[in-house]
């Protein structure tokens, strides 16, 4: 129930997906590769490659790695990653506008394109949105119950 509440109010879609970007295109990748390349089933490759994952992170959180590899993280890093998320959708966003030309009617494509302008234009709208917290403190609801204090209000 409480993540249901989380996914409604969080405001982020791929919450509710339950799936990250890089993820997405990772995948994505992964079963171009195992189609095109290797010629064998994605699902067991991927299955494989998600059992290796889990306990590379169980390794991981057993020896606390968080704590040293923190100190080699900068903003630097944080930024660059997310400079090439942005560029992967944004050269992901241009091959579907490609498909979607070689598809469908003009008309079609015009409104694929004000679409993708609007989401945007949208983004770059809500990227404002840690300015807008004095207009409406008031009224944001606390979705998150571990805050300390929460219950004593």
């Amino acid at each position: 129930m409480i993540n249901l509440r989380e996914t409604s109010f969080s405001i982020q879609p791929l919450t509710i997906l339950g799936v990250t970007g890089p993820f997405s295109v990772l995948a994505e990748n992964i079963y171009s590769l195992c189609i095109e390349s290797f010629k064998i089933d994605f699902l067991s490759f991927m299955a494989w490659a998600l059992i290796h994952s889990a306990w590379l992170h169980y390794l991981l959180a057993i020896i606390n790695a968080h704590d040293w590899t923190m100190r080699y993280v900068t903003t630097f890093a944080t930024e660059v990653f997310s400079l090439l998320n942005s560029i992967i959708y944004f050269h992901k966003a241009i091959q579907e506008l490609q498909r979607a030309h070689a598809s469908l009617s003009f008309a079609a494509f015009l409104y694929a394109v004000i679409g993708a302008v609007g989401t945007m234009l949208l983004a770059i709208f809500l990227s404002t949105a840690e300015s807008w917290r004095p207009l409406f403190h008031r009224y944001l609801i606390p979705t998150n119950f571990t805050e300390p204090g929460y219950l004593s209000r």
